[in-house]
């Protein structure tokens, strides 16, 4: 089902049932499992978002099939275009929550090679956060989302790797701080902007970071 599924009763009529995990009827030698198969397309910003949902290949700049096999000459869309990692051509100055960070040209005069990004929204309805963390990749030196009054709501800052375990990659982020804030002490208005800043180092060039932040807002009527 796809995104006719907004609008689509799908619950199934009492007395019946979906019956799942029967023991008896799964086959010898095979175990039951489940299994999510989820196809999004981001369409923000996009030149055509009709020819991105339609996954028209010349949108995608796809000439190989998701096993690098070549597209035969006549098929102009369809599935073999839009496969995981591929990305529809979006407008001038768009990137759909990517950026790249610039290698410092003054960093070295100045010891100072922290670059940031901001990016503001409405907050939809109001309530107290109970929980928040950024997301951010290798480069990132932390993030905060700041209320429209200025104060912080919750910074998060990456926990990068030091050895050669698995989960303990050196150079590599391997975890993010996270805010739990007392249920009550940190609220949000409906309507008000919050601000996300991420910074990251520009000692070197980054390419195709993100800075995202995620939080957890009980709802309430204020």
């Amino acid at each position: 089902m796809g995104s006719e599924t907004r609008k689509t009763s799908t619950y199934v009529p009492d007395p019946y049932g979906i019956e799942v995990g029967n023991p008896l009827k799964v086959p010898a030698c095979y175990e039951e499992k489940w299994m999510f198969n989820v196809h999004a397309i981001d369409t923000g910003g996009a030149v055509d978002a009709i020819g991105c949902n339609e996954c028209r290949c010349n949108l995608y700049n796809v000439t190989v099939d998701k096993d690098g096999r070549p597209l035969r000459p006549n098929y102009v869309g369809g599935l073999y275009c839009c496969y995981d990692g591929t990305q529809c051509k979006v407008k001038n100055g768009v990137r759909n929550f990517e950026y790249d960070v610039k290698k410092s040209t003054a960093g070295v005069a100045t010891n100072n090679y922290s670059s940031s990004r901001r990016s503001s929204v409405s907050f939809p309805t109001a309530g107290d956060v109970i929980y928040g963390f950024a997301q951010q990749y290798i480069g990132g030196t932390g993030a905060s989302l700041y209320g429209e009054d200025g104060r912080a709501i919750c910074s998060s800052k990456p926990i990068y790797g030091k050895g050669n375990d698995v989960g303990d990659e050196a150079g590599y982020i391997v975890g993010m701080s996270t805010c739990y804030p007392k249920p009550g002490s940190v609220k949000i208005a409906k309507g008000e902007t919050v601000t996300l800043e991420s910074n990251y180092s520009s000692k070197k060039m980054h390419t195709g970071v993100l800075g995202l932040f995620y939080i957890l807002v009980a709802e309430s009527s204020i």
